[in-house]
């Protein structure tokens, strides 16, 4: 399962008990690089790209968006401050 990029308006604690998982990451703002829903979307506050598979002729300014990669495993607290852009996936064992 993953969900789509998006940020939060709160501050987050994401806790791995079990297993690992990918957290893409990047700062606040980044609006016209991540292509954001427009206000009024019930996806506002997502990105519109697939960031696995991004289509660089319809979102060409995302080749400049800042995202980092980062591994949550077993007993890994990851903060996520408000308003960080982050996707989570699976791709190791089962979790």
């Amino acid at each position: 399962i993953i969900m789509p990029l998006h940020y939060d308006s709160t501050d987050n604690l994401y806790v791995m008990a079990y297993g690992r998982k990918r957290a893409i990451i990047g700062p606040p703002g980044q609006l016209h690089t991540l292509y954001r829903y427009p206000n009024g979307h019930p996806l506002v506050g997502s990105s519109q790209v697939n960031i696995s598979a991004p289509d660089l002729d319809i979102y060409p300014n995302f080749e400049h968006a800042q995202l980092k990669e980062v591994i949550v495993g077993p007993g890994d607290i990851l903060y996520l401050p408000a308003w960080w852009w982050h996707q989570f996936e699976q791709p190791f064992e089962d979790t």
